[in-house]
C-alpha cells in the first residue's frame, strides 16, 4: 500500500501526488499499475488534463483523520528523532512524536502543544518539571527549553505547532 493516510501539504504538486497515491491505494486492482507506471499515469491523467485543480479544491474542503497507529508506521526505527508530520495547513502542523528512551529535541520557533497518547514520565519546560501520562496536554511557548525524560520506550504524543514564528503573544 502506497499511503496509509491522507496528508495535506502546501506544495500543490505534492498534494496532487498524495491524492493520487491515496486513490491508487484504495483501488490498486482496478488501476493495475506498477510503481513506475503510477507516476506516468498520475502525470497524464491528473496534471495534464486539469483534473488536479478539481481534486485539490475537493481536498481543501474536507476534514482529515490521523491515527497514531498509521502515523507510527511511517517512523523509522533507526531515526534519532522519531516523528512523522501528518498535516500541514497554513500555520498549523500536526505530528506524531515517539522517542525511544531519550528525547533529542531542541527549542522550536513556534508555539507547541503535546497531547500524550501513550506512556508516562516527566517533562521539563523552562525551570518547571511536571509528571505526565496518557491523556495529558502540555503547552510550550516558542523558544522555551523543553524535554521529555524517564519515559522508557513506549511513549507517543501528538505534537501540534501553530501560529507565527516567535509564537503568539499572550493577551491581556
Amino acid at each position: 500500500m502506497f499511503l496509509h493516510y491522507l496528508c495535506v501539504y502546501n506544495d500543490a504538486y505534492t498534494t496532487y501526488f498524495y491524492v493520487f497515491l491515496t486513490l491508487l491505494a484504495a483501488a490498486p486492482s482496478r488501476l493495475n499499475l506498477e510503481v513506475d507506471q503510477a507516476l506516468v499515469f498520475f502525470e497524464s491523467n491528473f496534471l495534464r488534463n486539469g483534473q488536479a485543480g478539481a481534486i485539490m479544491e475537493h481536498l481543501i474542503n474536507k476534514g482529515v483523520k490521523l491515527s497514531p497507529t498509521d502515523m507510527l508506521s511511517n517512523i523509522s526505527e533507526e531515526a534519532l528523532v522519531r516523528f512523522h508530520v501528518g498535516l500541514e495547513r497554513g500555520q498549523l502542523q500536526v505530528e506524531l512524536y515517539a522517542p525511544k528512551t531519550e528525547d533529542f529535541q531542541t527549542p522550536h520557533d513556534r508555539d507547541e502543544c503535546y497531547v500524550i497518547t501513550r506512556g508516562s514520565g516527566q517533562f521539563s519546560m523552562g525551570d518547571q518539571i511536571v509528571d505526565f501520562k496518557a491523556g495529558d496536554f502540555l503547552f510550550v511557548p516558542a523558544g522555551m527549553e523543553h524535554k521529555f525524560s524517564n519515559f522508557g520506550d513506549q511513549m507517543e504524543t501528538w505534537v501540534i505547532f501553530y501560529g507565527p514564528i516567535g509564537g503568539d503573544k499572550p493577551q491581556g
